[in-house]
């Protein structure tokens, strides 16, 4: 533990507060002299983050305007025809990431470990729609997927609190659960359509020969549609 750096091991107190580290590049490389509690996360008792601990600057919000602003005018000089499109996806970006944080930090201040579930469970009812989308062409479209996600995150969530590998805190549940979500909506989406692309191709293989007309056997195959 003397060899890591001082960011993995600070556990003293800064203007008077009790500081968690992020585990982010700059908490690890930056200079802790400029500014160290800009640093580090300002926590309570239970260990979870309150109101006005993260702060997005206007520098950053002022470079990725430009920088949309810049891909709009590439695509306008080149006549792509996609400026407006582009507008409209940055507009709506900017919107929904908005609204998200606003409802993840109502969910940080007063909601704690329950509402940490229940943004898990919303996630994951997005992420069973969107998955069931993906494979609209397989029979119990909808039903496949939820089953699947649910029970690998539920796995793996229980698992990792049970084992105490992470904390039952918001700000590590929240984040960490998104992944696991987020992988498991990946794996079922790609495993349903990979189902699928095998079955139409080798659609004749599964279904046997043609029969005659009026000749009994065989089993019918719903057509997939193109």
């Amino acid at each position: 533990m003397q060899d890591l750096p001082k960011a993995f091991t600070r556990t003293d107190l800064l203007d008077g507060q009790r500081h968690t580290p992020f585990h982010f590049k700059q908490d690890i490389f930056a200079p802790e002299e400029q500014g160290a509690s800009n640093l580090y996360a300002h926590t309570d008792d239970s260990g979870d983050l309150r109101a006005g601990d993260a702060s997005c600057s206007w520098a950053g919000v002022a470079a990725s305007a430009a920088l949309v602003a810049l891909t709009v005018a590439v695509a306008w000089h080149g006549r792509l025809r996609l400026a407006l499109d582009i507008t409209l996806a940055a507009v709506r970006a900017a919107l929904q990431l908005a609204a998200v944080g606003a409802l993840l930090l109502l969910v940080f201040r007063h909601t704690g470990l329950a509402g940490a579930i229940g943004w898990l469970a919303l996630m994951v009812l997005i992420a069973d729609q969107v998955a069931a989308r993906r494979a609209a062409a397989l029979p119990k479209a909808l039903l496949t997927p939820t089953v699947a996600i649910v029970s690998s995150t539920a796995a793996t969530m229980g698992t990792l609190l049970a084992l105490g590998v992470i904390a039952p805190q918001t700000r590590v549940v929240i984040p960490v659960g998104g992944m696991v979500v987020s992988g498991a909506m990946q794996a079922t989406a790609l495993a349903l359509t990979r189902l699928y692309d095998e079955i139409r191709t080798a659609h004749t293989a599964i279904r046997g020969p043609p029969r005659p007309r009026g000749s009994r056997g065989g089993f019918p195959l719903r057509a997939q549609p193109r």
